[in-house]
């Protein structure tokens, strides 16, 4: 039996180990506890691969008193040649015991090889299984993200660039008026809500850096042309706070609005998992009047993109055709909407679908002649081919994206240029 049931377990732990992790590369989400339940799973399955593998060389190289002493649990010694059955060692005199069984020198040194078999053997394993993760990081499917096509929209549609009159660019001029606004804010005696809220705008609008040299910082690729500043970021989070803090009644009127560009920060500084808890609050929050005047279908969108970075399709297409059911929103948000909805449907492998959605998208923002909104859906086309392994097709959406991309003054879209050529490269 030993030769049956000892091989057929090895090779059933090894190949759990080795293929187990496969299930978490497949979905390509953010670690989480059941992720790294399964990882701890794979490294357990590997543990009993190797000591599987030690029993059977254990009982080929080791004495068959070892074997029967120390894997059965037999009351079984030798001596010179001779098994002795049934003899408990607290009835044999120490010094007798030394001599017959060799308890401190014969059956230490055989437990003692057995411990470094053991060592010995987990290398090879070890290199298996980092080879394996190698190999099904290579095959199994890894979709591409684009953290950053809502930022460039959403910042064009903060109430205090309504007011301004102007959508959002890396114009040195909109730096001078971010500058100008600055200052009047920060210098406003008593400030009363709103000039609190529209603070924060501004410091969400200045926290985004424009990368002028080589060797300014950079969050993914070398290429990128604009950064998020954490530390200007964080003065805006600690006055939406402040909003979020007032008493439940006079908070209610600003809450979503705050909770979003909250949502916003944690998206611009890669916290995903925060934004996706911060929008679904945001969502939850909103009500029929909204004094921090962003737009429920604004609330929506974010929460939209929140929920795909962390990996939630079905959550992100809930709240995209709440977008889509409402039949008075001009034509760029339903095209936000629609382009949104195409890469929830390419991360849940629906290619034909997702084309769809980027026809649609393609067409309403030729009707409004919106470049940057084209560039994005040529990006989402390259995203959709390399996902689906066409390379030849990502190469050519990718390069129109560029050309389109590269003659407007948007350095969101160039970043997702950049880290989308990384990904050729991955």
């Amino acid at each position: 039996m030993f030769w049956l049931i000892i091989p057929v377990s090895y090779l059933v732990f090894l190949g759990g180990g080795l293929l187990l992790p496969g299930v978490v590369l497949w979905h390509r989400d953010p670690l989480g506890g059941g992720d790294i339940a399964i990882y701890l799973a794979a490294v357990v399955l590997m543990a009993l691969a190797n000591l599987m593998v030690c029993l059977i060389m254990g009982r080929i190289l080791f004495p068959q008193y070892w074997w029967l002493g120390q894997v059965e649990g037999k009351d079984v010694f030798e001596y010179e040649g001779i098994y002795f059955l049934g003899l408990r060692l607290s009835r044999v005199p120490g010094r007798l015991q030394r001599i017959l069984f060799g308890v401190d020198e014969q059956m230490r040194v055989w437990d003692l090889a057995f411990g470094v078999l053991f060592l010995v053997m987990l290398a090879p394993h070890t290199l298996a299984f980092l080879t394996a993760q190698q190999e099904l990081d290579r095959r199994l499917p890894n979709p591409t993200r684009l953290a950053e096509f809502l930022h460039g929209p959403t910042l064009s549609h903060l109430p205090v660039m309504r007011d301004w009159g102007v959508s959002w660019s890396s114009d040195p001029q909109l730096d001078q008026r971010v500058k100008r606004a600055l200052d009047d804010l920060q210098n406003v005696s008593n400030p009363g809500d709103s000039d609190r809220f529209k603070l924060a705008q501004v410091y969400i609008l200045q926290s985004f850096h424009t990368r002028r040299r080589a060797s300014d910082p950079y969050l993914n690729s070398p290429g990128e042309q604009i950064v998020f500043d954490r530390a200007t970021g964080n003065r805006a989070l600690t006055i939406l706070q402040s909003l979020l803090d007032l008493p439940e009644l006079e908070r209610a009127a600003w809450s979503s609005g705050a909770l979003s560009l909250v949502g916003l920060y944690h998206i611009s500084d890669g916290n995903y998992q925060a934004a996706a808890d911060v929008m679904k609050q945001a969502v939850a929050e909103m009500g029929a009047a909204d004094e921090s005047e962003i737009s429920r279908y604004q609330v929506l969108l974010l929460a939209g993109q929140a929920a795909l970075l962390v990996g939630d399709e079905n959550g992100a297409i809930e709240l995209l055709e709440r977008v889509l059911l409402n039949e008075q929103l001009p034509n760029l948000a339903y095209a936000l909407a629609m382009e949104q909805l195409s890469d929830a449907l390419r991360l849940k492998r629906q290619w034909g679908k997702a084309d769809e959605m980027l026809d649609k998208a393609l067409e309403l923002y030729k009707l409004e002649r919106d470049r940057a909104g084209v560039a994005r859906v040529h990006l989402h086309r390259a995203a959709l081919a390399l996902d689906s392994g066409q390379i030849k097709d990502a190469t050519h959406e990718l390069s129109i994206a560029s050309s389109i991309a590269s003659g407007l003054n948007d350095s969101f879209t160039l970043n997702m240029v950049a880290r989308l050529a990384l990904a050729f490269r991955g």
